[in-house]
């Protein structure tokens, strides 16, 4: 009797595996205890998504079959996913944070009830309707602090970096990996740019009408950041070169900044952005409005017009 019981384990595991429901049946009789911990929320989310669920399924023998669990909780998600619409996502720049909640972590993402970027001005009410409520996106774990643990409900900020037939996320804030984000929608953009006939372009390429974007003049703190800014007076600003700067206004992901261009350059001042990881040891709430800090210049995005810099040393090279 004790070697068929000791045999009986080994034969009992494989056969869930498979999928055998009378020997999955058989293995749960082991008595599964109560799920606790990542157990209990895997299982949690699945309850949610399919309105039952057997926690016994997911115990072989004498252990949680984890990795099945989350297995199944990824494909669940994914295929929630796939019916979603992303139209309030489109045109969101991989630089923004948004908010979001976290729905689940399995062992290879996190999966985020994302809120959308709020209406522009101009938008109608029903647009501005539609676009209230959060929408699942993934993270998949080499776009995660990975050591960073996360709890169902946590709250969160993610940047958009895909956003095809699913939400791509990215939890990622440093230097490389916005300048590596960034770069890759603006060749994006520039394949989706109609080739312009050689009339339309004059020697000097397309005219852009010069604008300090908001930042000039009196009153400037008073005036709305606008988007037809002129930034080529930074775009060959070098990485390690200090610039001044002056703070427009603070969100939570960051700060607004107006940036004076370097001396030797003709063109007016600019509007950028400084995530909060970029804020080199200050803290949001000491940047004040109006006050001058120096900032550097880590991108500029010459097709959205936008440029974003920080206030930290730059990085040592490896």
């Amino acid at each position: 009797v004790r070697f068929l019981k000791f045999a009986a384990r080994p034969f009992a595991a494989v056969a869930r595996r498979r999928g055998l429901p009378a020997l999955r049946a058989a293995a749960a009789q082991a008595r599964a205890p109560a799920p606790e911990g990542e157990v209990e929320e895997l299982l949690a989310c699945l309850r949610s998504a399919q309105g039952s669920v057997e926690p016994e399924d997911y115990w072989a023998v004498e252990e949680w079959d984890l990795d099945g669990l989350r297995s199944d909780v990824e494909i669940v998600l994914e295929e929630e996913q796939l019916g979603l619409d992303l139209t309030a996502f489109e045109g969101v720049l991989p630089s923004v944070w948004l908010p979001g909640t976290v729905r689940v972590a399995t062992g290879s993402a996190v999966f985020v009830d994302v809120l959308p970027p709020p209406p522009s001005a101009g938008a109608d009410a029903g647009a501005a309707a539609e676009s209230v409520g959060a929408v699942l996106g993934r993270a998949g774990m080499e776009l995660v602090l990975t050591s960073e643990a996360f709890d169902v409900g946590q709250e969160v900020h993610v940047r958009v970096v895909g956003s095809g037939k699913t939400l791509e996320l990215s939890m990622l804030g440093g230097e490389a990996a916005l300048r590596a984000d960034l770069e890759a929608r603006l060749e994006a953009l520039r394949a989706m740019e109609p080739e312009l006939e050689p009339d339309d372009v004059g020697a000097e390429g397309p005219a852009v009408e010069a604008a300090d974007g908001g930042c000039g003049g009196e009153g400037w703190l008073e005036q709305p950041l606008e988007d037809a800014q002129d930034v080529s007076a930074f775009a060959a600003v070098g990485r390690d070169e200090w610039l001044r700067a002056r703070v427009h206004h603070t969100a939570s992901f960051g700060a607004y900044l107006c940036v004076d261009p370097p001396p030797a350059a003709t063109g007016p001042a600019a509007w950028g952005v400084a995530h909060i990881t970029q804020l080199g040891g200050s803290s949001l709430h000491a940047l004040d409005a109006g006050a001058e800090v120096r900032v550097r210049v880590l991108t500029v995005d010459e097709v959205t017009r936008r440029i974003f810099v920080s206030l930290a040393e730059p990085e040592p090279p490896r």
